[in-house]
């Protein structure tokens, strides 16, 4: 029974609804992320929207059973702070090789193909 809930359960949180609303970066490949930075998801439209302090970047969204693949990505094109710079390469680069989601204790997990996590956000409140 145990098992079956666990299973039932990670194919719920699968679902590109659970994708849907804005997300805090808190962690890209292993090491903690403390730019103020969110991910924004919007199932309606399948558009991403990325902030990181100082340019905006957006791309579409496709999400199903856990998969996960990014379109073209677009920006705002403003000079920014090294710090923000690399806060918005780091979040980029996630969107370059994303290829698998899930949520797990409340937290989305970016993956790529191998299963590594490449981000852990947690829903805004």
């Amino acid at each position: 029974f145990r098992c079956w809930a666990a299973i039932v359960g990670l194919r719920e949180y699968a679902n590109s609804e659970a994708l849907n609303g804005e997300w805090l970066p808190e962690e890209i490949g292993g090491s903690p992320f403390t730019a103020q930075a969110s991910l924004t998801f919007d199932g309606e439209q399948q558009l991403l929207s990325s902030y990181a302090g100082c340019n905006r970047l957006t791309t579409r969204y496709s999400a199903d059973n856990g998969k996960l693949d990014f379109g073209y990505t677009s920006s705002t094109r403003m000079a920014c702070d090294p710090e923000h710079s690399e806060a918005e390469h780091k979040i980029s680069q996630v969107f370059v090789q994303a290829e698998r989601f899930g949520i797990q204790d409340g937290k989305l997990l970016i993956k790529d193909g191998q299963g590594n996590v490449l981000l852990r956000a947690v829903k805004s409140s």
